[in-house]
């Protein structure tokens, strides 16, 4: 009797360990997935297919630098103690610089891997990205390395940091 009492425990315990993992495992995937989808959106906004007014243009950089914590610091290798932070203000007005230089442009994000810290409400994202932007005489492609720093506020993950990286060329 003891011992049918002692397994009816420990197969409860191990039922609630399992499904205390599966919750964790599947809340970790699920906002893996809207990570994703974020840098998708934010890849989507940046998108320049042509000319287009001004109007058009600043309402596109002003809703990009809504994918943004209030403040994002920007980092970069060469320079350890980073470039500088950022207001989401900031980042409206060099995304629209930027859009204002090129034709067409796209920015697109490959090899995400995204980790969570225990608490959900932070992330770190590493990936490459790829800006491609022709524009009167000028093509560019440029690739890097990236590492995102993400905060969950109001239940939408912002970039609160980003570090480039230089990619080696062969």
């Amino acid at each position: 009797m003891k011992r049918t009492k002692v397994r009816i425990l420990i197969a409860l315990f191990l039922l609630a360990a399992l499904c205390a993992g599966g919750y964790f495992f599947f809340r970790s995937e699920q906002e893996d997935a809207v990570i994703r989808r974020n840098f998708n959106e934010l890849s989507e906004t940046v998108r320049k297919n042509g000319n287009e007014g001004m109007l058009v243009s600043l309402e596109k950089a002003k809703t990009a630098s809504r994918f943004f914590d209030d403040f994002c610091t920007l980092k970069l290798d060469q320079i350890p103690q980073g470039v500088g932070v950022m207001s989401r203000d900031n980042v409206a007005s060099n995304t629209a610089l930027l859009r204002k230089y090129f034709n067409r442009m796209r920015i697109s994000f490959y090899d995400m891997e995204i980790h969570l810290d225990p608490e959900g409400n932070e992330a770190r994202a590493t990936f490459t990205a790829v800006f491609q932007g022709s524009g009167p005489g000028r093509t560019v492609e440029e690739p890097r390395e990236m590492d995102a720093g993400l905060v969950k506020k109001d239940g939408r993950w912002l970039i609160r940091t980003l570090a480039f990286r230089d990619v080696i060329q062969k």
